[in-house]
């Protein structure tokens, strides 16, 4: 394995720091870390460079997961299913990276993580959904944000539905 200089550890380190704080609040800190993986180190084999980049996903996710399980009602069910369909896309695309050239991968990751960003940026605002503080849907017209979450609208969402209701935001 080539040696990596202090300064391009401190710069990927500095880079991971980033991602991760972006990849809690919005999603996406990929999109910063596998590019400067990629550049930091040019002679570490691809696969290395992205299971290097899953494995600080995989420490960074499960922070941000218990942060969230601690402050918030999880559908758990739903975070399974969701989670093996994820474990199945993440080995296929492993298996399929490890088959490929170098010289094939490298160009093709930057294009991707260069749509992928441009998608992300550009993206209309009504693709993004109206949201409130809390990331639920705003309220329609007509009502207001106080009566969704007033105590009668809290328990009859909770009776009907069957969820919840969404911890509020508010100091004690």
């Amino acid at each position: 394995m080539p040696e990596i200089s202090l300064t391009v550890l401190v710069l990927l380190c500095l880079a991971a720091l980033l991602a991760g704080w972006i990849d809690a609040v919005v999603g996406g800190g990929g999109l910063l870390l596998l590019p400067a993986l990629l550049l930091g180190l040019p002679h570490v084999p691809h696969p290395y460079v992205l299971g290097t980049n899953k494995a600080v996903a995989i420490v960074g996710t499960t922070g941000a997961a218990v942060t969230y399980v601690r402050r918030a009602p999880v559908q758990v069910w739903t975070a399974v299913r969701v989670g093996l369909a994820a474990l199945a896309g993440s080995t296929a695309g492993a298996l399929f990276v490890s088959a490929i050239s170098r010289d094939v991968i490298r160009p093709l990751l930057m294009a991707v993580l260069v749509a992928v960003a441009l998608f992300v940026m550009l993206r209309p605002p009504s693709a993004r959904g109206p949201r409130g503080r809390s990331g639920r849907r705003s309220p329609g017209p007509g009502s207001s944000p106080r009566s969704s979450s007033s105590a009668a609208g809290s328990a009859s969402t909770t009776a009907c539905s069957g969820r919840a209701p969404a911890p509020s935001w508010s100091s004690p």
